[in-house]
């Protein structure tokens, strides 16, 4: 009776143990529904062919991409381990992870199963050297960072420089972990890897969208993890990764290269007999050295004369450019008057404390933006495409909708980094119009885009999984990007 009494505590938690994993294992998954296959089909037969094989076949550095079959029945596998895993392990987890999926997504062409350890994924379409970031998942621990906006610059710190070193990575591994000092005695320990088989070009942009991610859903939080099918990130407050093993499955570097061979030193010469008393030696030394500074002088005098004078003639173009640039910044009234349509209410943005403020949100509607850019700016600067950037934040800075105003940190990521795709803004807070017509016409548009986005809405939640990471952990799957 004591023996049982002893043993059941172990047996109960043995069996909560297996009963979580299965539970986080089971929502770390997505079916995707655009094909099914039948049972012992063309693409049945390939796919039960290629998945027991993988295990056996993965590399030292845990990656593998595979393909069997012919079109339309052809069958892509990728198989990837985080970079700190053993080789036997890795094996071990892939093993499992297809016989999982095959039970979760049953007759399905395309699916993809993240485990703690490995991601295997599969498809009848061509998954090569294409990124993907969506489906994600989402996980974040509850505990915020007691400091947050000097937590998230150290954290940015550490993100930026692992995600420049896992992009760098080769063929067969690109993967990075390192750890940072945060505020309050705290560090933080992250680890970034991307699939092997994209780019450089696309690693560094799938691992920014997992960041924006981040922001968008819990910023402050003390530890997280975004999974995407061609990357994943994840930080912590505690170590979770193995170092060594990601240094050793690192592709060998080549040794610094030796030092150069030091040459001996000169021999020092001594004068010759004599040649402190040679007064005739003296006179000649004491000419040359003369010669010599006068020449250095009035060279340096010629210098500073031409510079001198070439700076006058700066000055002068700079300021004859100053006058032109403050004239070409002067609009004839004519030009305003055309421009706010007769100042028409229907082009008016709002009342500021020197009278009506007119903004061109037509020109936006029509395609014609660069109305909004001074002709000399648009007609001389390179940065076109820069100003109808800001210009496209600014009106999604000033949505009717509060939830889709970004924050000021997508705004900052927004401006530095060009591979995030803006959504199309809608009608400005201020914008007033007293024109029947175009009340109605704003109406209908501001009706359609409402059922558009309920449209977008109710496919994204049916799309989107959340799930619990542990007991102190939440999480979100986002089926598409903010």
């Amino acid at each position: 009776m004591g023996s049982c009494q002893t043993w059941l505590p172990f047996f109960i938690s043995v069996i909560l143990t297996n009963i979580s994993s299965t539970f986080v294992t089971a929502q770390n998954y997505f079916c995707f529904n655009n094909g099914n296959y039948t049972s012992n089909s063309t693409y049945s037969n390939n796919l039960n062919a290629i998945l027991p094989s993988i295990p056996s076949n993965m590399s030292s550095q845990g990656f593998l991409n595979s393909s069997v079959g012919q079109n339309p029945d052809r069958v892509n596998v990728i198989a990837l381990c985080r970079g700190d895993v053993q080789p036997d392990t890795c094996r071990s987890c892939i093993q499992n992870a297809t016989t999982e999926l095959l039970d979760l997504c049953p007759y399905q062409r395309q699916a993809i199963l993240w485990s703690e350890l490995c991601t295997l994924r599969y498809s009848n379409d061509s998954i090569f050297g294409n990124m993907a970031d969506i489906p994600a998942v989402m996980m974040h621990n509850m505990d915020n960072a007691s400091s947050p906006q000097q937590f998230n610059a150290d954290l940015r710190t550490l993100f930026d420089q692992l995600r420049d070193e896992a992009a760098s990575g080769g063929s067969l591994i690109k993967v990075a972990a390192g750890n940072r000092t945060a505020p309050d005695f705290q560090t933080i320990y992250g680890l970034l890897q991307c699939s092997p088989d994209i780019s450089h070009d696309d690693c560094n942009p799938c691992l920014a969208t997992a960041a924006q991610r981040h922001l968008g859903y819990f910023p402050n939080s003390r530890g997280w993890r975004i999974l995407q099918p061609s990357c994943t990130v994840r930080f912590e407050s505690y170590p979770f990764y193995n170092l060594s093993r990601i240094q050793e499955a690192q592709p060998t570097a080549l040794g610094p290269a030796p030092p150069p061979p030091t040459l001996p030193s000169p021999p020092i010469l001594s004068p010759p007999p004599g040649y402190d008393n040679d007064n005739t030696t003296r006179t000649v030394i004491i000419i040359v050295v003369v010669i010599i500074v006068s020449i250095t002088i009035v060279a340096c005098v010629g210098i500073f004369m031409r510079k001198r004078t070439k700076h006058k003639a700066k000055e002068n173009i700079e300021h004859d450019e100053e006058l032109s640039t403050a004239e070409s910044l002067q609009y004839d009234f004519g030009k305003i008057r055309a421009a706010t349509n007769d100042f028409s209410d229907s082009s008016k943005l709002g009342q500021g404390g020197f009278g009506a403020v007119y903004k061109a949100w037509r020109n936006w509607r029509e395609r014609t933006t660069t109305n909004m850019i001074d002709p000399v700016l648009r007609a001389s600067s390179g940065f076109l495409q820069d100003m109808l950037r800001c210009i496209h934040i600014g009106l999604l800075c000033v949505q009717e909708n509060v939830g889709d105003r970004p924050t000021m940190a997508s705004v900052v990521l927004m401006l530095n980094s060009f591979s995030i795709t803006l959504q199309l803004p809608s009608r400005p807070a201020f914008f007033e119009s007293t024109s029947f017509d175009e009340d109605a016409s704003l109406l209908h548009n501001r009706r359609s885009r409402e059922l558009e986005f309920k449209d977008l809405e109710f496919k994204e939640s049916s799309e989107t999984k959340s799930i619990p990471s542990s007991r102190n952990d939440a999480s979100i799957t986002e089926l598409y990007p903010r």
